[in-house]
C-alpha cells in the first residue's frame, strides 16, 4: 500500500477549479432542484475536470493527477451543495398550510406553533415577508444547524474516516470498486495512455449516445414543453404492474431492471459471489418478503395491507413497504452486521488502531492522524453535539441523555463501520429510503420509545454520523491509487465548505427574492416540498407505528445467517454478508442490473478479448460510461434550464 510516494494536489489551480464550480455550476444546480428536481452532481465533476485538464494541456502545463483527484473529488460538492436552500425549506415547513393542518396528538396544537425558533424564524417574523436571510431572526437557525451539522458532524466524520481508512484500506485491503473507476478516470485524463484513452473515449461516446436517449430527450422535452418524453423507461423498467407485472403472481411484490448504464457497469467490477448474494437479498426482501407481509402476515402489518392497491408502481411500493414493513427490520440488520464485522475483524481493528497510534514512516507520509487525536476529536464533538441538543431542546428529558450519548457516539461508529464495509466490497451504501435516512429512522424510533411528547426533537437532534465518512474513506482509497496525500482532500474540503456556503447564500437569496419558494416559478418545489412536509408530519404526529420487536427479531435472524454463512464458507461454499446486506436494503432494479452487467462482462467481454484484458481495463470501461452519461446530463440540463428560464427575463 505504501510503496509509492505521496504528492500534494492542493494547489492554486485545484482551488481555482473549485471556485469556478461553485461560481458557475452551483446556480444552475439550485435552479434545477427548484424547477425540475434534478441534480447535476456527477456532471459537475466530469465537466470541471475535463474542462480544466484540456485547458491546462492547451496552455502547455498539464494538471497533475493529484490536482485532478482534488478537483474530481470535490467539484460535485462545491457545485451542488446548497445549505441555504434547506433554510428556505425550513421556513416553508413552518408556514405551510399542510403543516398547520397537522397537530401534536399530546397537546392538540398545530405543529408550527411548537416548532422552535432555532429551526426557522418565529411565526409572524418579518423575515418571511421580506424573503431574506439578512434578518436577526435567521441568526439562531443558521448558527444552530451550521454548528451542529456543519462543524461537529464534520469533526466526527473526519475521525471516523481515518479509523475506517486504517481498517478497510490498510489492513483489510477492501477493493473499493468505485474508487478504482475514479482512479482510472483520473489516470486516463492525465497520463493519456493510448490504449486506455481509446477505450475510455469509445465507451464515453457510446454512453453519451445512450444517455441522450435515456436522459437527454426527457430533460429537454420537460424543459421546453413541460412534459417528459421517455423513449426508454427511466430510471428503470418497471415490471411490477402491467401485462408482465409480477403483482399478477405475487401481490405486494415489486420487480424491475435499472436502465441506467452505470448500474450495469458496476457489475463488471464486483465479484460473482457479491453479485449473487446482492440479488438473493433483494429478491428475498422486496419480492418474496413484500408478498408475505401483505398476504400471510397482514395482521402484523395492517398499514401495509391497507395501503397496497393493484397497479401501484415500483417506486411507490418501495417507499410505502419500507415505511410500513422494513424500516425497523433494516435497523436490526444494520446492528447485526456491525456486530458480525467487529467479531470477524476484531484483530484487524486492533491492528488498524495500532497503525494509527504508532504509524510507520510511510503512513506518516500519507498524512494519517494519530489515533489519540482522532478519539479525542470524535468523543469531544459527539458530546458537544449532545450538550448542544439538550441546551436547545429543553423539553427532551435529561434522564435520557444516556440514549443521546449512545446514539451519537455508538450508532455513528456502527453506521460508519457497516456503510464503509459495504462501499468497500460492493460500491453501494444504505442511503435515504422512502424519504428517510437510517440515522433519522433510529432517532425517531428513540423518540417514540422514550415516550417523548414534544415536537422540537423531531426537527433537531444530536449528531448521528456515519453519513459522510464511508465516501471519504473511498476518497482516501482514490488518493492512494493516484499517489495523493490524503490530508489534501480535507484541506480542499475546508475550501469547498466555505465556497458552497458563501455562494449558496448569494444564489438562494437571489432566487428567493425573485419569487416565493415554492411557487409556479419553481414548480419542482411545489411538488416535492409538500410531500416532504407530509412525510415528516407522519412521524411528528405519531402516525407511524414503531415496532422495536421487529428490530430485535431481525437482529437475531441476521446474526444466525451470518454464523451459518461463516460455517458454510469454511466448507468451501462462498458467502458474502455484505453483498446480502446491500441486496436486502436495495430495490431489485439495481442488483439485477449489476448482476446482468457482471454476466455480460464475464461471458461476452472475456470471450471477445481475454481475462487479463478484462481485469486490466474494466474500470476504464466503467469510467468512460460514467463520464459520457454525466456530460450529457449536464449539457442538456443546462439547455433545458435556459429555455425554461427565458420567460423570467424582464423584457
Amino acid at each position: 500500500m505504501y510503496e509509492r510516494r505521496f504528492k500534494s494536489g492542493f494547489t492554486r489551480r485545484s482551488i481555482l477549479a473549485l471556485i469556478f464550480t461553485s461560481f458557475t455550476i452551483l446556480p444552475v444546480q439550485i435552479l434545477l432542484r427548484l424547477t425540475s428536481g434534478e441534480s447535476i452532481a456527477a456532471a459537475a465533476a466530469y465537466i470541471t475536470i475535463i474542462l480544466f485538464t484540456e485547458i491546462s494541456v492547451f496552455l502547455g502545463n498539464p494538471l497533475s493527477k493529484q490536482e485532478v483527484f482534488i478537483i474530481y473529488s470535490l467539484a460535485a460538492l462545491a457545485g451542488t451543495a446548497a445549505p441555504f436552500l434547506d433554510f428556505v425549506y425550513y421556513a416553508y415547513f413552518k408556514t405551510s398550510e399542510i403543516a398547520w393542518s397537522l397537530k401534536n396528538p399530546y397537546t392538540g396544537r398545530p405543529i408550527p406553533l411548537e416548532i422552535p425558533s432555532f429551526y426557522a424564524p418565529p411565526i409572524g417574523s418579518s423575515a418571511y415577508r421580506f424573503r431574506s436571510f439578512i434578518h436577526s431572526d435567521w441568526i439562531l437557525p443558521i448558527f444552530a444547524f451550521t454548528f451542529q451539522f456543519g462543524l461537529l458532524l464534520v469533526l466526527m466524520e473526519f475521525s471516523l474516516t481515518f479509523m475506517g481508512a486504517a481498517l478497510f484500506i490498510d489492513v483489510e485491503e477492501l477493493p473499493f470498486p468505485i474508487a478504482n473507476v475514479q482512479a482510472q478516470l483520473i489516470s486516463t485524463l492525465t497520463e493519456r495512455d493510448r490504449e486506455r484513452m481509446k477505450i475510455f473515449t469509445i465507451m464515453a461516446v457510446v454512453s453519451s449516445i445512450y444517455a441522450f436517449v435515456l436522459y437527454g430527450i426527457p430533460i429537454l422535452s420537460m424543459g421546453m414543453f413541460g412534459t417528459s418524453i421517455q423513449i426508454i423507461p427511466l430510471p428503470w423498467l418497471d415490471m411490477t404492474t402491467g401485462l408482465i407485472g409480477i403483482e399478477k403472481i405475487l401481490p405486494g411484490a415489486m420487480f424491475g431492471i435499472s436502465t441506467d448504464p452505470i448500474a450495469w457497469g458496476v457489475g463488471l467490477l464486483l465479484s460473482s459471489d457479491t453479485l449473487i448474494y446482492m440479488v438473493i437479498g433483494s429478491i428475498a426482501v422486496w419480492v418474496i418478503g413484500n408478498y408475505l407481509a401483505l398476504n400471510v402476515f397482514s395482521s402484523e402489518f395492517p398499514e401495509w395491507a391497507a395501503e397496497w392497491k393493484p397497479g401501484m408502481s415500483l417506486s411507490l411500493i418501495w417507499q410505502r413497504s419500507y415505511l410500513r414493513v422494513w424500516s425497523f427490520i433494516h435497523l436490526g440488520i444494520f446492528f447485526a452486521v456491525s456486530a458480525i464485522i467487529v467479531a470477524s475483524k476484531f484483530k484487524s481493528l486492533i491492528k488498524a488502531f495500532k497503525i494509527l497510534i504508532n504509524p510507520p514512516r510511510r503512513v506518516k507520509e500519507a498524512g494519517y492522524i494519530d489515533m489519540r487525536i482522532l478519539v479525542l476529536t470524535y468523543v469531544s464533538a459527539s458530546l458537544a453535539s449532545v450538550l448542544f441538543f439538550h441546551y436547545l431542546v429543553k423539553d427532551y428529558p435529561l434522564q435520557y441523555m444516556w440514549a443521546t450519548v449512545a446514539l451519537s457516539m455508538g450508532a455513528s461508529f456502527i453506521f460508519a463501520l457497516v456503510n464503509t464495509a459495504m462501499l468497500g466490497e460492493t460500491g453501494a451504501t444504505v442511503g435515504t429510503i422512502g424519504g428517510i435516512a437510517p440515522q433519522h429512522l433510529l432517532w425517531y424510533g428513540t423518540l417514540y420509545t422514550t415516550g417523548y411528547k414534544g415536537v422540537a426533537a423531531f426537527f433537531f437532534n444530536p449528531v448521528i454520523g456515519g453519513i459522510l465518512s464511508p465516501s471519504w474513506v473511498q476518497a482516501i482509497k482514490v488518493a492512494h491509487l493516484t499517489e495523493t496525500k490524503p490530508i489534501d482532500f480535507f484541506k480542499a474540503y475546508a475550501i469547498a465548505f466555505i465556497l458552497y456556503h458563501l455562494f449558496s447564500f448569494v444564489y438562494v437569496s437571489a432566487y428567493w427574492a425573485i419569487a416565493p419558494i415554492p411557487s409556479s416559478v419553481y414548480p419542482a418545489a411545489m411538488v416535492f416540498w409538500p410531500m416532504a412536509v407530509l412525510n415528516k408530519g407522519m412521524w411528528v404526529t405519531r402516525r407511524i407505528v414503531a415496532k422495536p420487536t421487529l428490530t430485535v427479531y431481525s437482529f437475531i435472524t441476521m446474526l444466525l445467517l451470518g454464523a451459518a454463512g461463516t460455517i458454510l464458507s469454511k466448507f468451501g461454499l462462498p458467502f458474502s454478508i455484505i453483498g446480502l446486506t446491500v441486496g436486502i436494503t436495495t430495490p431489485p432494479p439495481f442488483p439485477v442490473a449489476a448482476f446482468l452487467g457482471g454476466v455480460i462482462g464475464r461471458v461476452i467481454i472475456r470471450n471477445l478479448y481475454s481475462d487479463e484484458w478484462f481485469k486490466k481495463y474494466r474500470a476504464v470501461i466503467v469510467a468512460g460510461i460514467a463520464a459520457g452519461e454525466g456530460i450529457v446530463i449536464g449539457i442538456f440540463s443546462a439547455i433545458a434550464l435556459m429555455s425554461k428560464s427565458a420567460w423570467l427575463l424582464p423584457y
